[in-house]
C-alpha cells in the first residue's frame, strides 16, 4: 500500500489532494471518469476519513471534481487557475535586489509555492498592456499604489486576489495581510521618546494611504507625550529633489528621525555624512522595514521589522486553500540598537 510522506508545513490533507490533482493532470483520471471511493482512497494512503473528504472537497471547491450522492466522486474539469499564483512586481521596481522588500517577498512565496507544487509568476506591473488583467491564475498584490486599485478591482472580478501590507477597507473581493501601520509607527515613536527624545522628526514618501497612516501614528504619539510638531519636524520626502531638501529637518534641532520607508534611508545616510552627523551620537534614527545586512548603518539604526515571510506564508495558503482567514493585521518586531 502507498502511505503518504513525511512534508514539512504540508498537513495529509493537501498531500492527498495534490496526488489527486496530479493523476487528473496526467489524465490517470480522464474528465468524466469515477475516481475511487473514500473507502478505497483511505486503503491506498492509509488516511482517516477525514482527511481524504477535505482532500476531496479542497479539490471540488477549485471546480476539479464534483460529488453526486450515492454515485461517487466525478472528475470535473482541470482548474488551471487554483494552481497558479501571479504576484505582481511595483512598477518602481526595474531590477529587484537582493535585501529589498519584494525580494524578501518573493523569496518567501516561491518557497511556499514550491512547497505546495503551485505554478508561480512574477509579473512586473510595467509590462501590463493598459488595463487588461490576466484572467487565468490567482493574484497576490504586494503594496499596491491609489493608482491601481482599479486594476486591483477588475483582478479580483475574476481571480482571488490578496493584497500584501496596505489595508483594502469595504472591497469584500479582496483579502488583505498588512501590518498595523498606525500601531507600528506609534509604538516605534513611543520607545523614541521613552529613551529621552524631545524633539522627534519624520520623514516619508507621500505614495498611498499606509504610508498616511504611519505619518498619523507618529503624529498620535508626539501628542501623548505632550511634544510640539513643528513644520519642519516632518519631511515629505521627493525623490526629483536632491538631498537640500533635507536642510530644513536637520536644521530644526530634531535628535531622533522615524523613516517611514526603507527606500528612504540611503538617502537619509548620505545627508547625515554630508552634515557630519553621526547616528547614534549626535542623533537617533529608525526605519521601517529590515535593514540590509551589508548596510555601514545597520548596528546604529532602529528596525520596525515587516513579516514579508509570514505574509507570503499566509497569501500562497489564501489563494490555493482558501484558508489562513483574511484581512489579517500582523505585528511587527522592533530592532532596537545599542
Amino acid at each position: 500500500m502507498i502511505g503518504l510522506q513525511k512534508r514539512k508545513g504540508l498537513t495529509k490533507y493537501l498531500q492527498l489532494r495534490d496526488i489527486i490533482y496530479s493523476k487528473i493532470e496526467s489524465d490517470e483520471y480522464s474528465v468524466g471518469a469515477l475516481i475511487p471511493s473514500e473507502s478505497e482512497l483511505m486503503e491506498r494512503y492509509k488516511v482517516s476519513k477525514a482527511t481524504v473528504r477535505q482532500a476531496l472537497s479542497e479539490l471540488e471547491n477549485e471546480g476539479v471534481l464534483r460529488r453526486e450522492q450515492g454515485r461517487g466522486t466525478y472528475v470535473e474539469s482541470l482548474s488551471k487557475q487554483a494552481r497558479k499564483i501571479t504576484v505582481t512586481v511595483p512598477q518602481k521596481y526595474d531590477i529587484v535586489e537582493p535585501n529589498t522588500s519584494i525580494y524578501k517577498f518573493l523569496m518567501g512565496v516561491m518557497a511556499e509555492c514550491h512547497e505546495l507544487g503551485v505554478e508561480m509568476t512574477a509579473l512586473p506591473l510595467s509590462s501590463y498592456v493598459g488595463s487588461r488583467v490576466p484572467t487565468e491564475s490567482n493574484f497576490i498584490w504586494p503594496w499596491p499604489e491609489d493608482n491601481q486599485l482599479d486594476l486591483v478591482r477588475k483582478a479580483a472580478a475574476n481571480n482571488k486576489v490578496v493584497i500584501i501590507n496596505r489595508v483594502i477597507e469595504n472591497e469584500p473581493d479582496i483579502v488583505y495581510f498588512s501590518i498595523d501601520h498606525f500601531a507600528a509607527a506609534r509604538q516605534g515613536m513611543e520607545k523614541l521618546i521613552e529613551r529621552g527624545h524631545r524633539k522627534l522628526g519624520f520623514i516619508h514618501y507621500p505614495n498611498n494611504a499606509d504610508i498616511h497612516l504611519r505619518h498619523q501614528g507618529y503624529l498620535h504619539a508626539m501628542k501623548e507625550a505632550g511634544l510640539e510638531v513643528k513644520s519642519e519636524y516632518v519631511l515629505p520626502w521627493s525623490l526629483d529633489k536632491d538631498n537640500s531638501q533635507f536642510e530644513r529637518l536637520l536644521s530644526s534641532g530634531v535628535t531622533a528621525i522615524l523613516s517611514a520607508q526603507g527606500l528612504l534611508m540611503p538617502f537619509l545616510m548620505a545627508a547625515l555624512d554630508d552634515r557630519r552627523i553621526k547616528v547614534s551620537d549626535d542623533i537617533e534614527v529608525m526605519t521601517f522595514n529590515r535593514i540590509p545586512d551589508d548596510a555601514t548603518y545597520k548596528k546604529y539604526v532602529h528596525e520596525i521589522v515587516v513579516p514579508y515571510r509570514k505574509m507570503a506564508h499566509l497569501a500562497v495558503r489564501y489563494c490555493i486553500e482558501d484558508s489562513g482567514g483574511g484581512n489579517q493585521l500582523l505585528k511587527t518586531d522592533l530592532v532596537m540598537k545599542d
